[in-house]
């Protein structure tokens, strides 16, 4: 190091040599879990190939689930990994465990490309790995700092607005900013499926909760401080294995519908057929169906309220439940009668006004 400055006519110079110790690609200490977030590379072109060929490809299964947001994505990703072979395995060298209780000691951290390619990886490999393919595909990603271990979660992108839809008991999500997020414990990858991982993430984080520890690292705030740099790896892959990546993301879909069905089984439909005449219940119930874009359900299911003191909020929700079906022409005529009921509702008025332009557009020549 050399520093040199002009002073009366004068040139003052001082040079200085220093000892540098260069660590190879993939070093990190623990003294800050924020550090993995230089490791998730979205933009790095193996994740980005990876990720975006699985999304074109299942873009009409994942379409036909929108109202589930970003769950069908995150469980195609995490079962192609299954079926391109990713396995967790501890480093034995230098466990988690080890590095992350003394930050003097130096880990290692494979690249997402690069445990693509060796398809061997404790849990920081797979957990890197895992977020580097959601956030190449928009979907915001997070750490769990957990005593000897690390795992991560997902915004689900589905928000309390949408909490009748979601169809979720409490103990399958955490709650963060309004929006439901999805703890994924990625040391299954190899010997377990999507909700498999989902229901062991969720065990570790009710843990850490019921003790006050559970500290979370958003990936997209660690980049502000540890922005991370593409590693010059470009490899081609051989895609995951078409069969056994279709029945394993199929599975899960079905155990996800299977989940939401209990949910609504057990919060609505049993005790509705307890009594009928629990009309806030009912409502309930087809606000859930609406979210869950189950409109003939939703139809039906409000039915026995068009004669009750709710028949207002009934023909609203039954034009809203039309509206979802594209039939604009009904639903004006439903949000016109629950305006007969309630003339003071703005929300009833307010929806009218703007499927009547919709209307009004459809009919134009």
């Amino acid at each position: 190091m050399a520093l040199s400055c002009e002073v009366s006519n004068h040139t003052i110079s001082v040079k200085k040599l220093r000892d540098t110790t260069i660590y190879g690609r993939g070093v990190l200490t623990w003294d800050s879990l924020g550090r993995a977030a230089a490791f998730v590379t979205p933009e790095d072109p193996t994740v980005s190939g990876f990720a975006r060929s699985l999304y074109d490809t299942y873009r009409r299964q994942i379409k036909g689930v929108a109202s589930r947001g970003n769950i069908p994505t995150a469980m195609l990703i995490f079962e192609a990994l299954n079926a391109h072979g990713i396995k967790y395995v501890q480093d034995s060298s230098t466990p988690y465990s080890q590095v992350r209780a003394d930050h003097s000691v130096l880990d290692n951290i494979q690249y997402p490309a690069e445990l693509l390619q060796s398809k061997l990886g404790d849990c920081d490999d797979c957990t890197v790995l895992y977020c580097a393919l959601l956030e190449n595909l928009n979907i915001p990603t997070a750490f769990i700092d957990y005593p000897a271990h690390i795992l991560m979660m997902f915004d689900s992108g589905v928000t309390t607005r949408h909490a009748f839809g979601f169809r979720m008991e409490e103990n399958r999500y955490i709650m963060r900013d309004g929006r439901f997020w999805i703890p994924i414990e990625v040391t299954k990858l190899g010997e377990g499926s999507f909700m498999e991982a989902w229901d062991l993430g969720m065990k570790t984080c009710e843990r850490l909760m019921a003790q006050g520890e559970l500290k979370i690292t958003d990936v997209r705030e660690a980049w502000t401080q540890y922005p991370y740099a593409l590693p010059s790896i470009v490899e081609e892959l051989e895609p995951p294995d078409p069969d056994a990546l279709e029945r394993l993301f199929l599975s899960d879909i079905k155990a996800f519908q299977i989940l939401q069905k209990k949910y609504e089984t057990r919060e609505y439909i049993l005790p509705l057929i307890k009594n009928p005449n629990d009309h806030i219940r009912r409502i309930k119930l087809v606000q859930t169906k609406i979210e869950s874009e189950d409109f003939n359900d939703a139809i039906l299911t409000l039915i026995p309220l068009l004669n009750t003191e709710y028949r207002a909020e009934a023909q609203f929700l039954m034009g809203c439940a039309y509206a979802g079906q594209n039939d604009i022409r009904s639903a004006v005529a439903a949000f016109e009668k629950a305006l007969e009921y309630d003339p003071e509702n703005s929300d009833y008025a307010n929806g009218l006004t703007a499927l009547r332009k919709m209307l009004e557009r459809e009919t134009k020549p």
